[in-house]
């Protein structure tokens, strides 16, 4: 899919259904280069962590905040259209500090690990996480630590 701007998109993937999502920043180099969000090494260091924690990706809607490379031009839209996919969820795993601060008003430095509070998504469980990008780059615990109250909250959902 192309962007009005010109820039290829990356699609979300997962139970197009799925009340249930993690979103995020903004698609890595093999995201855009397979057109699939979560879709390069990052992605699946962060399906295996999911599953680490009983969670299948496949499972979840996953999306990311920006639907290709980070552009100024495009940002007003693809915030907005992600906010109105993630009104639709009952739990959320927001990934990195742009998501938090644009949705959650808050800083990942803070919050990563925890529930934090939305004033836009008032009838969802978000749960704070460090950026998938720091996979690899960065122990893996403040991830995990993120993933373990995602799942435990998942449990609690169904």
């Amino acid at each position: 899919m192309i962007c009005s701007c010109g820039k290829r998109q990356v699609s979300t993937w997962g139970d197009l259904s799925s009340l249930v999502m993690v979103v995020a920043e903004a698609p890595l180099f093999d995201d855009v280069k397979n057109g699939v969000a979560f879709s390069g090494n990052y992605g699946e260091a962060l399906k295996t962590e999911m599953g680490k924690v009983g969670i299948q990706a496949s499972g979840c809607r996953m999306l990311t905040m920006y639907k290709h490379v980070y552009d100024e031009e495009c940002l007003f839209d693809h915030e907005n259209t992600t906010l109105k996919e993630l009104m639709g969820a009952k739990l959320i795993l927001m990934l990195g500090s742009y998501c938090l601060s644009t949705y959650a008003d808050c800083t990942l430095s803070e919050y990563s690990g925890t529930i934090v509070r939305s004033k836009f998504l008032r009838k969802s469980i978000v749960v704070a996480g460090p950026s998938i990008a720091a996979i690899g780059k960065t122990p893996l615990g403040e991830l995990r630590l993120a993933l373990e109250l995602f799942a435990e909250q998942r449990r609690v959902l169904k």
